[in-house]
């Protein structure tokens, strides 16, 4: 008898089922490879008076590179220098796991391309004119 198999869109995935997913990925990654593929790592940021959690970063390491998976300030507290306090905790976090590279994009005219360039980084990709005046960037910051 022929299995059958069924596709759906999870329109608002749980946290629970996107780390789940993500887990797999890395699974996958590293039983199909001799490369170096570490589970993700998460750094929070928080304000101490509220205890509120107002930015974060996931990284996940590949050989000697940090792909920076997600990376957000909560808006109510953006241009007070926490978005570059954050990328400052991915460069040590970078050079504390010997990883020379960090990689990342920047979708426009959602995200500041603008404040990636600012904190040294470098665009070596681009998909352009993907409506609506939206580009997807590929960036690149060398740590060592």
């Amino acid at each position: 008898m022929k299995k059958e198999y069924v596709c759906s869109l999870v329109s608002s995935p749980s946290e629970f089922q996107i780390m789940r997913h993500k887990s797999r990925i890395f699974l996958e990654r590293k039983e199909s490879s001799n490369a170096e593929v570490t589970q993700g790592h998460l750094i929070e940021m928080k304000d101490l008076e509220s205890q509120k959690i107002i930015g974060g970063t996931y990284l996940v390491i590949y050989q000697e590179v940090v792909s920076i998976d997600v990376f957000w300030v909560d808006s109510e507290y953006e241009r007070k220098g926490l978005g570059r306090r954050l990328f400052s905790e991915i460069k040590n976090f970078a050079l504390a796991h010997q990883c020379k590279v960090l990689v990342g994009t920047s979708y426009e005219p959602d995200q500041s391309l603008n404040f990636w360039k600012k904190l040294g980084c470098t665009v070596f990709g681009e998909i352009s004119d993907l409506g609506e005046g939206k580009n997807i960037y590929y960036l690149k910051y060398i740590v060592v």
